[in-house]
């Protein structure tokens, strides 16, 4: 029995520090909305109050009230996915798409939007933050002129003019970086570039970013860039798409972690884990008593003579004993 206690114990205390473990160390993974490091979405979450959904969740949203960001997002939409998109938007819903990579434009094309991104990084060696691969864009929202720092963002190229409006430019000095050197070269270039471009479609509204940095912990107090979130999130429901296709394996466990304390804590379920626990914490309570008693014992009447032992078993039973009715 005691044998089964110790290995209990030691499944409870090696379960607890695992647990510590998983909720005090973060998720790592790049654009993760559970990630408050540098390259994490923690503070827009909790900045404006946004809220992770999947994209089964789309259809659950009233569009008027809401705002949606697909921040890098790397899922293959399905043809169930682009109709829950697609009626969000067309009911008046705004979705903010933000990547850099042309990967995105299999997305705009099934929302028949011409418009697409570069993948080439653009830079600019006066108006920047610390180097030209970190330059600023301009953009002027509601008579008010705003400064937008990006993070190795790229461009978008505007293939019919009329579909839509770029709202932020980058400036004269910026420039195609093909080799990323910081430097132009004289093949490369010069702008400025679209980097932030409006759709309307239906009665929603669709916003190219062709930068997902903009949104990020470490660059979203840079500038004006928490300024122009507000702009965009304008008093309606913030929500986040995140249904990554690749996470790591931390991540993996630490969310089976969580889900499995949010199941525990949440149902009725934690009545009985409650009980368990407790019988277990006063069962190796009484246990180790038991056995400091002994130890102690063993310890005081190891150097006496036999003639004493007996009596001072006594004596330190009725003290006990004592000590119990008080």
């Amino acid at each position: 029995m005691r044998l089964f206690l110790y290995i209990l114990l030691g499944i409870i205390i090696s379960f607890i520090i695992i647990s510590v473990v998983a909720y005090t160390i973060p998720s790592t993974d790049d654009l993760s909305p559970y990630n408050p490091l540098w390259n994490g979405l923690s503070r827009l979450v909790s900045d404006f109050g946004g809220r992770v959904i999947t994209l089964k969740d789309i259809k659950l949203i009233y569009p008027p009230r809401s705002i949606i960001l697909v921040i890098g997002f790397d899922k293959n939409f399905s043809e169930e996915d682009l109709s829950y998109v697609k009626s969000y938007v067309l009911g008046g819903g705004v979705l903010v798409i933000a990547d850099e990579r042309e990967e995105v434009n299999r997305f705009l094309e099934s929302l028949d939007i011409s418009a697409s991104v570069s993948g080439e990084i653009v830079a600019d060696y006066v108006f920047m933050y610390r180097n030209p691969l970190l330059p600023i864009a301009f953009a002027k929202i509601s008579g008010d002129n705003l400064s937008i720092y990006l993070n190795y963002a790229s461009y978008i190229n505007i293939s019919r003019p009329g579909e839509g409006v770029c709202v932020a430019y980058t400036s004269l000095y910026s420039f195609i970086d093909k080799d990323l050197s910081g430097s132009r070269e004289k093949s490369e270039p010069y702008g400025p570039f679209c980097v932030v471009y409006l759709v309307r479609i239906g009665d929603g509204y669709v916003y190219l970013i062709s930068d997902s940095s903009v949104f990020i912990n470490s660059m979203i107090n840079l500038g004006d860039n928490e300024r122009f979130i507000k702009y965009l999130v304008d008093g309606r429901d913030l929500y986040i798409l995140y249904e990554p296709v690749s996470v790591s394996v931390y991540s993996i466990f630490r969310g089976y972690i969580i889900s499995f304390y949010a199941m525990i804590l949440g149902t009725w379920l934690r009545y009985p884990a409650a009980l368990i626990v407790a019988l277990t914490l006063y069962t190796l309570g009484v246990r180790y008593r038991d056995a400091w008693r002994f130890r102690r014992e063993k310890i005081i009447f190891s150097d006496l003579p036999d003639i004493f032992k007996r009596d001072f078993e006594k004596l330190i039973k009725d003290l006990e004993k004592r000590g119990e009715e008080k």
